[in-house]
């Protein structure tokens, strides 16, 4: 039969070859279980090998799926050849110069095998003399929760084969999801307080890895950590930028910080584009044990209470209102500027300050302001910290909330401002005041 006619009549075609070839043969049996978040840019819990070969060799490794009843059940299930292929997914082997260590992400590969949906893939690598290789199964869209595969090496002359060692003696993951109240975008998003975050704390000087996978590779992702004592962090100043992942990437993220002295610190995982909705898995390894809480929402068990609009006319640039508790209330007050419909040269966002005084006047005490009392532009608004008032404070002169912006414009800034509570509060109307 002609090689022609094999094409035209058969879907595919097998051969055959003799392991009996190779003076050398070893061969390495384990159990994986498949990760929730099904991505094949990181290789975080994939088995991986270190072949090192003294004198040099050429290396054959065949990576063997075995077969299950659960699988039988599938094929059955599907009424074509092609639709057996994608619901029993695909592997595929990976090798890299990895000097010995375990590898996390597909990038940089030195052999990247094609995806098969056959239960065998073959790969073949020159290793050089005194060299260390990592070799890694990959797997896309395999069904079931748990396979048993086994990686066998072929080669002229001996290899030292050995399982993959983790640099990192502490793991742990935590599942997450950007949803429509927590997607918040990048650094330079108005919504970017509200992606979620987690604290770690860190008790002695050490190494950590952050990954961050998504279950939607086309999601551009990035994971930082954040010198916040743990806190939500809304405004990121690249001062406290402890480490991150650079550039936003599509599908996963990693972060290698080292060295990172004891403390409280705040990881933030985020999407380039606000409102991108998906689940995560963050994982994070370290040399010592770290613990690791999420952060809860600015909102979480508070009264938000949303004050009027507020409008600053040309030439004024203090605004304040009255505030009245019933009783010891922790309070924060959030200040945000919208941008849309400004005219091209107006374009730019007022500066602003928000603060909590007693009483006006020259007696008047500070009581709290946001940003230590400087002026910002942040594009997430500005905050103060939590504050106690109690209600004997609304005598002698009460209490205000003061919005300040630098600079005046042509026309008006309208400022949106927000009172997060722990039980109800009493604002006034704005008003205008020199303090």
């Amino acid at each position: 039969m002609a090689f022609e006619d094999v094409i035209q009549n058969y879907e595919s075609l097998y051969l055959n070859w003799n392991p009996g070839l190779f003076r050398y043969r070893q061969d390495h049996h384990l159990s994986w279980t498949i990760p929730h978040v099904n991505n094949i840019g990181t290789f975080t819990q994939n088995p991986q090998y270190v072949v090192l070969s003294v004198k040099g060799e050429t290396v054959w490794v065949l990576l063997s799926r075995h077969f299950t009843t659960e699988e039988h059940d599938i094929a059955l299930g599907s009424s074509t050849q092609s639709m057996v292929s994608k619901s029993l997914g695909f592997i595929s082997l990976y090798v890299f110069d990895a000097s010995g260590h375990r590898v996390y992400l597909s990038d940089g590969a030195l052999h990247r095998g094609a995806y098969v949906d056959s239960p065998q893939t073959l790969a073949r690598f020159e290793l050089p003399a005194n060299t260390s290789y990592t070799v890694v199964a990959a797997q896309q869209n395999l069904p079931l929760p748990k396979y048993s595969f086994s990686f066998s090496f072929f080669s002229r002359s001996p290899l030292t084969i050995s399982s993959a060692p983790d640099s990192h003696t502490f793991s742990t993951s935590h599942p997450g999801s950007w949803t429509t109240l927590s997607a918040g975008g990048n650094a330079s998003s108005p919504s970017f307080p509200s992606n979620p975050q987690f604290s770690i704390t860190v008790t002695e000087p050490t190494d950590i890895m952050l990954v961050l996978e998504v279950d939607k590779e086309d999601i551009a992702v990035h994971v930082t950590m954040i010198w916040a004592s743990g806190q939500r962090v809304t405004v990121i100043n690249s001062r406290d930028i402890v480490g991150g992942s650079g550039d936003y990437r599509r599908g996963c993220a990693l972060a290698e910080l080292h060295n990172i002295a004891a403390g409280k610190y705040t990881i933030v995982c985020s999407t380039f584009q606000a409102g991108e909705i998906g689940n995560f898995t963050l994982r994070v390894k370290s040399s010592s044990k770290c613990e690791i809480r999420p952060v809860l929402a600015e909102t979480a068990g508070r009264l938000v209470a949303k004050l009027p609009t507020l409008v600053f006319q040309n030439g004024i640039d203090r605004m304040l209102a009255p505030i009245t508790v019933a009783r010891l209330t922790r309070l924060r007050f959030v200040a945000k500027t919208r941008m849309e419909n400004r005219p091209p040269p107006t374009i730019s966002r007022p500066s602003l300050r928000v603060s909590i005084e007693k009483g006006q006047g020259p007696n008047k005490i500070l009581l709290e302001s946001s940003n230590e009392g400087e002026f910002s532009d942040a594009a997430a608004g500005i905050r103060t910290r939590d504050i106690d008032i109690s209600s004997e404070m609304n005598r002698m002169g009460g209490i205000w909330v003061v919005v300040e912006r630098l600079g005046g414009r042509l026309g008006f800034d309208e400022v949106f401002v927000e009172a997060l509570s722990d039980s109800k509060v009493e604002i006034g109307v704005w008003g205008t005041g020199d303090g």
